[in-house]
């Protein structure tokens, strides 16, 4: 019986990958973005996705799982991937 191999995935590779993803699927350019401050965090969450064309806020309120959720969905993580943070380190 061979042990399953987990690949590391970063958070950022994570965003990109969706970007990519949701840009092809709406057609239009979109960026998962992640908030920088108090105001902005408290306003539309850890995570959120900007349509850069419209300057529109879709998605938000987003954290990690989420985030992990969207990739296996949109299949931009495989199973054999894991996220880690700069926590796990």
């Amino acid at each position: 019986m061979s042990k399953l191999i987990m690949y590391p995935v970063s958070e950022r590779a994570l965003m990109q990958r969706l970007s990519r993803a949701l840009t092809r699927e709406e057609g239009s350019p979109m960026k998962v973005k992640k908030s920088r401050g108090g105001r902005g965090m408290s306003a539309v969450g850890l995570f959120y996705v900007l349509n850069v064309k419209r300057n529109m806020i879709g998605p938000h309120n987003l954290d990690l799982d989420d985030l992990v959720e969207m990739a296996k969905k949109h299949k931009v993580m495989a199973d054999y991937e894991n996220l880690v943070t700069d926590e796990d380190e």
